[in-house]
């Protein structure tokens, strides 16, 4: 994102009010109430994206994609990183490791 803002003449010192002016307008999300998460560093530019993201693990039929030891866990409310990684691999959703990495340490609390 910074090397996007300077290509468009925004000064490294403005950053700050350019991305919380696009949050406030709905554009971009950013997770910048929060420096200790992972997702501090990730601003997301297409909204849908992670809305497509997190429907991969809240769904009604999620058990239909897990093994059986995998639905154990999710009984007492556990995903396992390799979990949510191949149920996001079977997605079109293009990602990168480091947007795979913010969303999983967000999702920390709730992951083996």
């Amino acid at each position: 994102f910074i090397q996007l803002a300077a290509t468009l003449g925004i000064q490294k010192k403005h950053i700050d009010d350019v991305i919380l002016a696009l949050v406030r307008r709905g554009k971009i999300l950013h997770f910048y109430n929060s420096p200790e998460s992972a997702l501090s560093s990730l601003i997301f530019v297409d909204n849908q994206w992670i809305i497509d993201v997190l429907r991969q693990i809240v769904r009604h039929d999620l058990t239909k994609f897990l093994n059986q030891d995998e639905q154990i866990l999710l009984k007492d409310g556990i995903l396992t990183r390799d979990t949510l990684r191949r149920l996001w691999s079977k997605t079109t959703l293009k990602s990168s490791t480091k947007s795979d990495e913010g969303i999983l340490c967000a999702l920390e609390p709730l992951i083996a």
